[in-house]
């Protein structure tokens, strides 16, 4: 192999990652490095005084920047939700109402991916809001008692995360993890997956321009609309089109790895966990712990890790619910709670169907 080559090779190569890096931080899909020019306090403002709420596209809008914006504005409500996207249907606005039992009224502040940090910053604020709510539903994710794993808050609420360490006296948690974090940060300028999303982002506004906000019409719940829409209390109703995906594609038999990698957990995140639940419930907030079921397909690989994890993370859900005496609700198995396997919109995302019957389960 010549020199020559080496050289252009080595200038090809720099090439690539130089556009990789300059593409993700100019449209930096999860916001991570720039601020984003939407208003996220403005549509927060208008969604909760829509009729039929607004109009949600993920490329145009960050949406921990719009709930956090939210969870400063609880109100008047029984329940606040926090979790992923596994959360992100349960509402008490629309017909499928979920958790009626305990939850007349519902403020969702679930975010795509939410990891610890998520958790914890969001029912912070939440709990530190004009009022306070009743309950907090947590839903957990088999990925969730780690520290670090994720960026996405970073850029959204890192001063409301390190009050809430504060406040538990745990602000050496974050002091020990920054190198990490900022580590995590530069790796993630280079990933591919992220590149991909950010060249999404970049053709999509290519093609239809900065979003503006805009009010959804009435219309069937059951059929969507062009694109998804968050509903006033802060749930979501996906597009037409993603649900017409799930009962067309079949779910596949062996899925990816989605933030299931590495260890099952970690001591530190699970003890932090604990630190901030009891510290809800002496402010008077009653927690509950939610868990949203996986496909059966998942269930049926044996070798997946998904399937692992949630093996040893639901007794282990179980186990701190127990020591705190707080009630679990739902399964990550389906069987637990009777969704059946046209109930889902993937290998992770249960239908609305399956999602009102989640009820309190104790094992």
């Amino acid at each position: 192999m010549s020199k020559r080559y080496l050289i252009i090779l080595g200038l090809f190569a720099t090439l690539v990652l130089s556009a990789a890096v300059s593409v993700n931080i100019v449209y930096d899909p999860a916001g991570i490095y720039r601020v984003s020019s939407n208003s996220s306090k403005e549509y927060a403002n208008r969604l909760i005084q829509s009729h039929h709420g607004l109009f949600f596209k993920s490329h145009s809008w960050n949406d921990r920047k719009i709930k956090i914006e939210l969870a400063q504005s609880v109100g008047e409500v029984d329940c606040v939700i926090i979790g992923s996207s596994h959360a992100m249907q349960l509402s008490s606005f629309r017909k499928k109402s979920s958790l009626a039992e305990m939850c007349e009224k519902i403020f969702n502040l679930a975010v795509s991916g939410a990891l610890l940090e998520d958790h914890i910053a969001l029912s912070f604020a939440a709990t530190n809001s004009n009022q306070k709510p009743n309950k907090i539903i947590f839903c957990i994710d088999p990925w969730v008692f780690h520290i670090g794993k994720g960026l996405a808050w970073q850029n959204a609420y890192p001063d409301v995360y390190m009050n809430a360490l504060k406040e538990l006296e745990q602000v050496d948690t974050l002091t020990t993890n920054s190198d990490k974090f900022n580590s995590a940060k530069l790796s993630n300028l280079l990933s591919l997956e992220y590149t991909i999303r950010s060249i999404k982002k970049a053709m999509f506004l290519a093609a239809n321009g900065k979003e503006s906000i805009k009010d959804a019409p009435s219309f069937d719940e059951e059929v969507g609309l062009e694109d998804s829409v968050l509903l006033p209390d802060g749930s979501i109703i996906y597009s037409a089109k993603k649900i017409d995906n799930s009962k067309v594609f079949p779910i596949p038999l062996i899925e990816p790895t989605y933030l299931t990698e590495g260890t099952y957990y970690d001591l530190n995140a699970l003890d932090l966990y604990r630190r901030h639940i009891r510290s809800l419930i002496n402010k008077g907030v009653t927690p509950v712990f939610l868990l949203t079921p996986y496909h059966p397909n998942v269930w049926a690989n044996i070798n997946s890790k998904n399937r692992l994890t949630m093996e040893v993370v639901e007794p282990l859900i179980r186990k701190l619910a127990n020591q705190l005496e707080i009630d679990v609700l739902g399964s990550f198995d389906p069987k637990v709670i009777g969704c059946k396997p046209n109930e889902f919109m993937d290998f992770q995302h249960a239908t609305i169907d399956c999602i009102i019957r989640i009820k309190n389960t104790k094992l």
